[in-house]
């Protein structure tokens, strides 16, 4: 019994500094004009929109046609900032929660928000939604293929444990 409590004591501290170690070597996006920061892996591409931050896993492809673009694979996170009337995202959300599911609280530097699934189109959008001091900050992670949620969302993860607020 102690012989298991060591190694699986091992395998949790070798592999959580592991990932600290990973996440230490990630590149820092700051965006002063919206508020925050946040690290993501040396491999993911990131473009500042008009609208937002939006990263691409290294896998990311799309098809770019004159009238729509589809994307074909990989996975993608968009961060955006908006101004809003409420305090909190369940005040927010209102009547929306027809489509919400699997929600649960979190709670990313200090500030309380929620992670939940939008299932109004397919496929469905994993949402990580913060107030804070009246701005909407919406963290919406997209993918194509099964392998998203497995492969991709874990990396997602990581991504917003690393985000602070800067103002």
């Amino acid at each position: 019994m102690v012989v298991g409590g060591f190694f699986a004591y091992q395998y949790f501290v070798e592999n959580g500094s592991q990932d600290q170690n990973q996440i230490a070597g990630w590149r820092t996006h700051t965006s002063d004009e919206y508020g925050f920061e946040f690290k993501y892996p040396n491999n993911w591409k990131l473009e500042q929109l008009g609208y937002g931050t939006v990263l691409k896993s290294p896998d990311f492809d799309y098809l770019d046609a004159e009238i729509d673009s589809k994307v074909l694979k990989g996975s993608w996170v968009t961060i955006r900032k908006s101004y809003t009337k409420f305090n909190s995202v369940r005040e927010y959300l209102g009547d929306d929660y027809a489509y919400i599911k699997n929600a649960k609280d979190i709670k990313v530097d200090n500030v309380y928000g929620l992670e939940f699934y939008y299932s109004w189109e397919s496929p469905e959008k994993l949402f990580t939604e913060l107030i804070k001091d009246h701005y909407l900050y919406l963290i919406m992670f997209e993918g194509v293929g099964e392998e998203r949620e497995d492969k991709d969302y874990p990396v997602v993860k990581e991504i917003i444990s690393t985000f602070k607020f800067t103002k």
